[in-house]
């Protein structure tokens, strides 16, 4: 949990809550939009605001105790942002109000719970009006209607649609928008205009000034929510109620769930929301010497990553190493359910080994970036596959069927190999995988304009998709290794002949055959072709010493910059790139996904001083860039920091929580930073500690055992299980069997 001690947050400070068919952003204040998620599409129910009103019957007063939009002088202000919920208490004039919401485990509706506390010594009358925006239908019209029996507000109009065939294929979408609370309310409004009696928000609404909503039935206008609860509050007594919102597809829905949500209902939805949390987030859990990672490990990047994975980003509209990488993450929070994420990734892929990079997931037809030719997606199917099947410790994954794209089906290990093959056989002069319209930075997309351009990066990425792939076909192929280190070791040769310019590697070559990302281009320095041919293995002592120095100069307070320099003006050559704000995404910022790439990088060298380095000021916390700077709130890791070095909002945050920094992130602080590797033989052991890290623990699950990991900083290499010493460094595994692990590995000093 993160509590907030003012409504002045630096940005507007967002927590997420969502379960599989329903998603809402609420700020510090409560703010924010609601919608219905199907197949990924986000349609929004509720508009961005939510406004509460007091009116004190005895004192006139007016206030909102969640602050705005009248932004009236508090006594107590705290707003908490929980996993699964948020909640804001405040204090005015003795009145003490507390605002809790969730979203239930299933189902498109949120819960609100209101209660006020009378801390005076006298009897005080209140009024609480609430008044939420409901979604605007637009031009086919609607109606919002207000039922007496059930007491419920139904806001209604039908769905939009172009074609007359379209008519029956959109009128099974939940399209009725609703309001209801667990107690009658006194008054409601169902009119914005009326509710509000002007467009201005900073004055206090017309209903709270009349002291009861109009009751109007609205129709054909912009539509909101709103209901007035009266209550006679003891001297010390406490009054609560429940606002509950949603959608659905026909009244009778409503309905049913209305039956369901007495108070008891609610409760036990609480804590069935509570319980799938828990289990859902579980699967491990670090205690190390920083207490920021730790916290952003055990729970906050958890959540990001389940929120991607599960919503695919809010998108429909996607590229397929997002997806990819995003259920990579979600593998080490739950690598049974990630399986359903890759296989439908996996089954775009066509027999030939090529997968389109960008894509609908709904079946729309092909536009936009669908219809370029970013090359870098097989990649992707090798390199999270891989993971995939190590989280679930299980080879035999790989002979699991999936359909392609155009037809028939293959086994996991023949969609990977196939990519590996057809990466292999589109390379361009100087060996390399040619490039297309963009690889994993697609916005370099003018170098392979005319079919030439070529990618260094995408060739070291392919080299280590063939490292991690080899350990799975020698299980299956001799002939397949045979192939595949032939493959590798011309690639390994071709990038280190062609690629290195005497201080790091250039990005590739364009259509000419002219290298781009070199010295003699403007001396651009671009980091994923330095700390991908170190992940790869292509870097030799010698060149490796000069290849550090050079990275040198990318690094910030709060990680490595992604190019050096920036564009600053259109560059033909390179294309879409050089377009961007120079120091933002691709074009110079700190792209904190590429950061994670680099502290991968640090990892294979088994530096763990550099490797937390980059990790802690990645950090939304970290002390050179900590949120009254960074701007964010300090639970999610961001796309990118603004990069330029003379501006003054050098270190800012992109405020953009989709990032597969995330996933990242996650992989290397349990499997590289802490060493708890899971294999399809088990867990492994192979820390790789900062200095002054002499002891943390872990707890982690695989399959279906538990593991209690205490790691110290000794003399000799020694791994105990329930107190006696095994051999090896694999960890021994049992269906339901918790050890108790006490590792001592040898000193990293």
């Amino acid at each position: 949990m993160y509590e907030i001690g003012t409504p002045y947050t630096p940005s507007v400070w967002t927590n997420y809550l969502f379960n599989d068919t329903y998603h809402m952003a609420v700020s510090q204040t409560l703010q924010g939009e609601s919608s219905i998620v199907t197949h990924y599409n986000r349609q929004p129910c509720m508009t961005g605001y939510r406004y509460f009103y007091m009116y004190d019957h005895d004192t006139k007063e007016v206030w909102n105790p969640n602050h705005v939009p009248l932004r009236k002088p508090y006594d107590y202000f705290t707003c908490k942002h929980g996993l699964g919920f948020s909640e804001l208490c405040m204090t005015y004039k003795q009145i003490k109000s507390k605002i809790h919401v969730f979203v239930p485990k299933g189902g498109c509706n949120e819960i609100w719970t209101v209660s006020l506390t009378n801390l005076s010594e006298t009897r005080r009358n209140i009024s609480f009006f609430s008044a939420f925006g409901f979604y605007d239908h637009g031009v086919m019209g609607g109606a919002c209607t207000y039922d007496e029996e059930n007491h419920i507000l139904v806001k209604y109009a039908f769905p939009y649609h172009t074609f007359y065939e379209e008519k029956e294929a959109v009128e099974k979408k939940l399209s009725h928008f609703y309001l209801f609370s667990d107690e009658p309310p006194a008054s409601w409004d169902m009119s914005k205009r009326k509710f509000f009696g002007c467009d201005d928000s900073d004055v206090v609404p017309d209903a709270v000034k009349n002291k009861r909503c109009s009751q109007v039935e609205g129709e054909a206008e912009e539509f909101c929510g709103a209901m007035q609860h009266v209550y006679s509050i003891d001297a010390g007594g406490t009054i609560q109620f429940h606002l509950i919102l949603g959608a659905a597809q026909n009244k009778e829905q409503i309905l049913q769930m209305k039956s369901k949500l007495d108070k008891a209902g609610i409760k036990e939805m609480w804590e069935s929301a509570k319980q799938h949390e828990e289990e859902q987030l579980g699967r491990f859990h670090i205690t190390t010497p920083d207490d920021n990672l730790n916290h952003l490990i055990n729970f906050w990047l958890k959540k990001q990553v389940t929120l991607l994975t599960r919503q695919n980003r809010g998108t429909t509209y996607c590229p397929t190493r997002n997806r990819l990488q995003d259920a990579m993450g979600y593998t080490l929070v739950d690598p049974e359910e990630a399986k359903k994420y890759m296989f439908d990734v996996l089954a775009l892929q066509r027999k030939d080994g090529f997968i389109q990079q960008w894509h609908f997931t709904d079946g729309t037809k092909p536009r936009g970036l669908c219809l370029l030719n970013h090359t870098d997606g097989p990649l992707w199917l090798v390199i999270c596959l891989c993971v995939l099947i190590r989280q679930n410790g299980d080879i035999s994954l790989m002979n699991v069927q999936i359909p392609y794209a155009d037809g028939g089906d293959g086994t996991i290990y023949e969609h990977l190999y196939k990519a590996i093959r057809y990466m292999g056989e589109q390379l361009g002069e100087h060996g390399l995988c040619l490039i297309g319209d963009g690889d994993w930075n697609d916005p370099i997309n003018g170098v392979g304009r005319a079919g030439k351009g070529e990618s260094a990066w995408s060739t070291m990425a392919l080299i280590y998709s063939i490292n991690q792939f080899l350990e799975y076909a020698k299980e299956q192929s001799i002939e397949d290794v045979t192939l595949l280190k032939t493959l590798k070791n011309k690639l390994v040769d071709d990038v280190n002949h062609h690629c290195w310019s005497g201080a790091w590697y250039a990005a590739g070559f364009d259509d000419n055959g002219i290298a781009y990302g070199d010295e003699k281009d403007h001396n651009r320095l671009f980091l994923n072709t330095q700390s991908w041919a170190i992940i790869a293995g292509l870097v030799d002592e010698e060149r490796l010493k000069v290849l550090l120095q050079s990275i040198e100069r990318l690094k910030t307070p709060f990680g490595p910059l992604l190019i050096d320099p920036p564009f600053k003006e259109w560059d033909s050559r390179w294309g879409r790139i050089s377009v961007k704000k120079a120091g933002t995404t691709e074009n110079g910022s700190v792209y904190c996904h590429a950061s994670m790439f680099m502290a991968f990088a640090e990892a294979v060298r088994q530096d763990g001083n550099a490797l937390y380095d980059v990790i802690r000021r990645t950090l939304p916390t970290s002390a050179e860039n900590p949120p009254e700077k960074n701007l964010q709130l300090p639970v999610y890791l961001p796309n990118y920091y603004y990069g330029l070095k003379d501006s003054p909002h050098f270190g800012r945050s992109s405020l953009h929580y989709n990032t597969g920094t995330a996933a990242w992130m996650l992989m290397l602080v349990i499997e590289e930073l802490l060493g708890i590797k899971a294999t399809v033989k088990g867990l492994q052991i192979k820390p790789c500690l900062p200095d002054g890290w002499d002891s943390l623990s872990v707890s982690r699950k695989f399959k279906k055992a538990e593991y209690n990991i205490e790691l110290m900083i000794g003399k000799e290499e020694m791994i105990l299980v329930d107190g006696e010493e095994i051999q090896g460094d694999i960890l021994p595994y049992e269906d339901n069997r918790g050890y108790r692990v006490k590792v001592v590995v040898a000193s990293h000093k």
